[in-house]
């Protein structure tokens, strides 16, 4: 499965595990490097195992994207109503850049 596969699968992916992915300066420990990959591992695979599952998307039904945005990442759900239930089609997310850190909320969702 590529990177792009698993992004548009997992929900909020880049706000789970982005914080302990950023990268910790050259003069730190690479114990503490080490660490922060493990724990960001062990939120992926929680995220792998709850993830909701998708649905295919029906040109027939009416979608809603549901946005959702913090201070250093955004992400957006495809979600189409099925049986009186919204279930999610995709998942989109990603961290800010640097220039973006500085987006009030209107402009990041």
């Amino acid at each position: 499965m590529s990177k792009l596969e698993t992004r548009s699968r997992i929900q909020n992916l880049a706000a789970a595990v982005g914080d302990d992915m950023e990268e910790t300066g050259k003069s730190a420990e690479a114990d503490l490097r080490w660490i922060r990959a493990q724990k960001s591992f062990s939120k992926l695979k929680e995220k792998v195992a709850s993830t909701p599952i998708l649905r295919h998307f029906r040109p027939e039904l009416q979608p809603v994207v549901v946005v959702y945005a913090n201070d250093w990442a955004i992400s957006a759900a495809l979600m189409q109503e099925h049986d009186d239930v919204f279930y999610p089609v995709m998942f989109a997310s990603r961290t800010l850049k640097s220039n973006e850190l500085n987006y009030g909320i209107v402009e990041k969702e």
